[in-house]
């Protein structure tokens, strides 16, 4: 018999949301203040793929250029 692997619950990302969000990772990792504007201009696109709090976080971190703060809660959204 095959054992299941423990559920972990996860946030389904669509791959658009998924490609948006690695590229914003990209910019703040190279502490890229773009990452500001790349995120204003693909929010609709975030908007879709995340829960509203969580996205309101990341948007306040970057907006406060928190790029390690706002790493952190990337790298929980990509973790699931």
């Amino acid at each position: 018999a095959q054992s299941a692997a423990p559920a972990i619950p996860t946030v389904q990302l669509d791959e658009k949301v998924l490609i948006t969000l690695q590229k914003l990772q990209s910019l703040m990792e190279d502490d890229d203040a773009s990452a500001q504007s790349y995120l204003a201009e693909q929010i609709s696109i975030l908007e879709k793929g995340l829960p509203a709090g969580v996205l309101r976080q990341l948007e306040n971190q970057i907006n406060k250029f928190e790029f390690e703060e706002a790493l952190n809660t990337l790298q929980k959204i990509l973790a699931g």
